[in-house]
């Protein structure tokens, strides 16, 4: 009759590869911040603006601890240009995180607190998460972030947030 009689058809997965792309272009975007930028701000703002985007973050922010004051300030950030990210944004640099305090706790103070990176898959569903509704305000859910350290003692923290559902 002159039609087929059946239909192969061949699906291949390219995600983990597209990823592993992305990771590459990424860390070899970093390095050339690295190599070419003068000053601790700017390696560090540029590097928030090299991740960002290659790993599809909607925000990114640094914290680094006041050894004084022992408390955390927000110093430099980096997001999609829309105005809740930017009310996000403007918000998260009024505030200083002290992280000996107790009670609900934000994710600059888990990952100081702890030393370690800390992922969160839905920070709106976090009970007693500080600034949850903020950050539900800003379209954001997952969070991502970790301390930069100098043998075990904390500088300071690195936040990510997407808003892509878990």
């Amino acid at each position: 009759t002159g039609r087929p009689e059946c239909l192969l058809c061949a699906v291949e997965d390219i995600t983990d590869r597209k990823l592993g792309e992305q990771r590459q272009a990424m860390e070899q975007a970093i390095n050339l911040v690295l190599a070419e930028t003068e000053t601790v701000p700017e390696v560090i703002s540029k590097i928030i603006q090299c991740i960002c985007p290659a790993m599809r973050w909607h925000f990114g922010s640094y914290w680094s601890l006041d050894r004084e004051a022992q408390e955390l300030t927000f110093l430099e950030s980096w997001g999609l240009d829309t105005p809740e990210l930017c009310e996000f944004m403007s918000d998260r640099a009024q505030h200083v995180v002290n992280p000996a305090s107790t009670g609900a706790q934000g994710l600059v103070q888990r990952i100081y607190t702890s030393g370690k990176p800390v992922w969160i898959a839905n920070v709106t569903r976090e009970p007693g998460f500080t600034g949850a509704h903020l950050i539900a305000n800003a379209g954001l859910q997952g969070a991502f972030g970790f301390p930069l350290l100098l043998g075990n003692k904390v500088l300071g923290v690195m936040e990510f947030f997407h808003r892509d559902a878990p």
